[in-house]
């Protein structure tokens, strides 16, 4: 606690020279610090707490082309229709009048909720389930039997939790974007994520962080979300180029998530295995301000339970632990190393579909792999022993030749 000492209104001379630390006359009580809890709830709701009437009838596109007076094209017209209007960010809404009947138009989410929370009789419509962009996808059966929603101020407001203070949502997090849908409205372009890393923000939070910093023609590159409005408020997808390639990157006020694996869906192309991205453009700021995100209902649902639990510890305590591990190849003398923050989404949820790390090219069928079963045997100690994890003779113990047998002799001779 803190020692706050009270005044009790009488005079008292400031150069007394008593013994007592405290002058005659304040009393000292012990004042509680304030705590921050580590509990989350993720309340998701509506646009508002209005409810939406039992008698409004028309769904979130229907009502866009009502509003539109568009009724009377063809599919094809309709389509481009809302492709354009969600360009331009405008969304419906529904004005009920004294007969119950339903109106619709257009405007801009701030717009509508001030409007609905001035009138009983406005209120908002629901976003799609599902991406426009579904329509024509050549996987459009596979992405039907799930379902898609765009994400939410709630959901990215918990993105941007304090990992130091709320633990969890580096798990949260992870689960959130695993299987979500990345979708360029500039060029039509849709991706989805199978794979995701998450990293912390600052080197106290994670060893591993993005880096920053002046360089001799201007500053690093980042993720972090530019001040200014965006789609999704302090949640910011940008392609960074790297020494090796583009990465495609999520970021929040509080951490990066890397995609390390990926598929086009608007069209067919190769999954995009590994760190680099090279089947998904976001040329520059005005692509990145056009990428919308839209989430897997059922990996939300995962994602709250996880949210509620400051205790987590793990992406999924159902997976393989070592796959939840990052691909990493420095600081492995760094706790946060071992951080069980990789997720894949439920339509890539096969071990089979991972992207290969470190840690789990061990599993590999082709070939004994001595370096990387040792690191999976570290792994392992950490993630049982904690700080008392040792490692023994009998775990580098393997037959090598050439200069993996060298490195192996030195590493023996350590223990």
């Amino acid at each position: 606690g803190v020692l706050v000492a009270e005044d009790d209104g009488r005079n008292n001379d400031i150069n007394d020279d008593s013994d007592d630390l405290h002058q005659e006359g304040y009393n000292v009580k012990v004042a509680e610090l304030p705590i921050i809890e580590p509990s989350l709830d993720l309340q998701v709701s509506p646009m508002t707490t209005s409810t939406i009437s039992s008698s409004m009838r028309r769904t979130f596109d229907d009502a866009i082309i009502y509003a539109y007076q568009d009724q009377d094209s063809d599919k094809e017209d309709k389509v481009k229709s809302l492709h354009i209007l969600d360009n331009m960010h405008l969304r419906p809404f529904a004005a009920i009048d004294n007969e119950g009947v339903e109106h619709n138009a257009l405007a801009h989410e701030t717009v509508i909720r001030r409007l609905v929370s001035k009138h009983d009789t406005i209120h908002p419509i629901l976003p799609l389930k599902q991406p426009l962009e579904m329509l024509k996808s050549p996987y459009a059966n596979l992405l039907r039997q799930r379902k898609y929603e765009r994400l939410t101020d709630e959901v990215f407001s918990m993105m941007n939790k304090d990992w130091e203070f709320y633990p969890q949502v580096k798990y949260f997090s992870a689960v959130v974007l695993a299987g979500s849908i990345l979708v360029n409205s500039r060029n039509n372009q849709a991706l989805m994520i199978n794979t995701i890393e998450m990293y912390g923000r600052t080197r106290c939070i994670d060893q591993h962080r993005e880096t920053f910093g002046k360089m001799k023609d201007g500053v690093v590159a980042t993720s972090h979300p530019p001040p200014i409005q965006t789609i999704h408020h302090g949640v910011w997808p940008v392609l960074l180029k790297g020494r090796e390639g583009h990465k495609l990157v999520i970021g929040t006020e509080v951490s990066n998530a890397l995609v390390t694996s990926s598929i086009r869906l608007d069209e067919k192309h190769h999954a995009s295995i590994g760190g680099i991205t090279t089947n998904f453009l976001l040329k520059n700021m005005q692509d990145s301000l056009a990428c919308r995100i839209f989430v897997d209902t059922e990996c939300l649902n995962k994602a709250r339970t996880i949210l509620s639990n400051p205790m987590a510890t793990c992406v999924s305590s159902h997976d393989s632990m070592i796959s939840q591990l990052r691909q990493l190849r420095t600081h492995f003398d760094y706790a946060t190393t071992y951080t069980l923050c990789r997720a894949s989404g439920l339509l890539a949820s096969s071990t089979i579909c991972h992207p290969y790390t470190l840690f789990t090219i061990a599993e590999h069928d082709r070939g004994r792999n001595s370096p990387a079963i040792i690191f999976r045997s570290i792994a392992v100690k950490i993630m049982k022993q904690g700080n008392t994890a040792t490692l023994n003779k009998e775990d580098v113990n393997f037959d090598a030749r050439g200069k993996t047998k060298e490195v192996m002799d030195k590493i023996r001779d350590l223990i």
